[in-house]
């Protein structure tokens, strides 16, 4: 709260409002991280809205010019085999495309 106000919007006020974007189907409890998000942004005066969408308008959206304010997004690596796991974060140089 003390940082909103320093920037001008204490409680949140004059701070447009947010549009947090979520998967459907995708995640089982996506939807449930996204109203997470939503109430804890709203317990210090952040006003976002929810909106589900079907994962190819969710990527189209992510991965676009115009992406958007909050997208609820995540990773997994299918292995257990921890050279896998770390080479996926610790890279000095990137991974090709293909």
């Amino acid at each position: 709260m003390a940082l909103l106000a320093g920037a001008g919007y204490p409680k949140g006020e004059g701070l447009r409002e947010l549009t947090c974007h979520v998967t459907v189907g995708f995640r089982p409890r996506t939807n449930e991280y996204g109203q997470f998000i939503v109430q804890t942004l709203a317990d210090i005066g952040i006003k976002v809205t929810l909106q589900a969408l079907e994962a190819a308008k969710y990527n189209q959206m992510l991965f676009g010019p115009r992406a958007g304010d909050l997208f609820e997004h995540g990773w997994f690596i299918a292995t257990t085999d921890p050279e896998v796991l770390l080479s996926s974060l610790l890279r000095a140089t990137p991974i090709p495309r293909g």
